[in-house]
């Protein structure tokens, strides 16, 4: 209900409610009902919010790239961006009330690279990142990375996770299952496609290409955008928010599960969220 006339039967006249006052109220007083039965005083604070200093990292490259996640073991922020020549460099930063300190740049991939994204594995606190090659082979490639304190130590090898096209990959790290989902738009089918790693070891492991989800195909968007991807730890699944390949191009959300083997299921199958023209998603737990 969202005012008195719902709690009080039509009729004529004024309708009253009389409720027992917690602490004193002055007329005119905004008031807020409260469980037991009782009304209580607001009122509006203002709070001021400090953001700290700007902490540049230096002039590196010319793609835009950056991704980054919160490495809880080691309490510190893991950020991923373009070095010289566009190469994958990372660097940690570590914070103390409004001040964040980073560690040395360290270079994790010497080609021209492009298209971030990044996760946090919580059972082994370890991350992973995934990139797109577009200075050698073309790949989009998976590297493990460490940190410990400021450091930052990328795994020496890589695993091709898929050769599709420049389009980027939503990725997210599911906890029940301990496997990452990638996720990305086919250029050549237009449809969605999907890949499940895990960390092994010293690396990464990739179950390989599904060109659909447990039997099901949905659509894309094949001129760009990846899938944004958030997992829900109390039901153990993923949202994801898509941009639909069919005019207006509107946003769509499902709802998956990551299973330990096999491909990953759509429990809520692919359904608009709006009719509009929409762009780059965002999906937040």
């Amino acid at each position: 209900m969202t005012n008195l006339s719902d709690l009080l039967p039509a009729g004529g006249g004024a309708k009253e409610a009389t409720a027992i006052a917690s602490g004193t109220l002055s007329t005119g007083q905004t008031v807020a009902l409260l469980s037991n039965g009782q009304v209580e005083a607001v009122g509006e604070s203002t709070v001021t919010a400090s953001l700290g200093n700007v902490n540049s990292l230096g002039t590196y490259g010319t793609k835009n790239s950056i991704a980054g996640y919160y490495d809880k073991a080691q309490n510190a922020c893991v950020i991923f961006f373009s070095g010289t020549s566009d190469y994958l460099v990372g660097v940690v930063g570590t914070i103390s009330g409004s001040t964040i300190t980073f560690g040395g740049v360290t270079t994790g991939f010497s080609y021209s690279t492009y298209g971030y994204v990044a996760a946090y594995d919580t059972t082994n606190n370890k991350g992973v990142v995934v990139f797109k090659d577009s200075g050698n082979t073309g790949d989009w490639l998976a590297k493990q990375v460490n940190v410990s304190g400021t450091t930052i130590s990328f795994e020496s090898s890589y695993t091709v996770i898929s050769t599709h096209s420049s389009l980027p990959v939503g990725m997210v790290y599911c906890s029940d299952s301990d496997r990452f989902l990638a996720v990305w738009n086919s250029s050549s089918q237009s449809t969605l496609q999907h890949n499940i790693g895990q960390i092994s070891g010293t690396g990464t492991s990739w179950t390989g290409v599904y060109n659909n989800f447990n039997g099901s195909n949905f659509q894309s968007y094949s001129g760009g955008w990846a899938a944004s991807l958030s997992y829900d730890p109390v039901n153990s699944c993923v949202l994801m928010c898509q941009t639909y390949r069919y005019s207006p191009y509107y946003m769509s959300y499902m709802v998956l599960t990551v299973p330990s083997s096999g491909s990953a299921s759509a429990t809520i199958a692919q359904n608009p969220i709006n009719n509009y023209y929409s762009d780059t998603p965002h999906a937040a737990y």
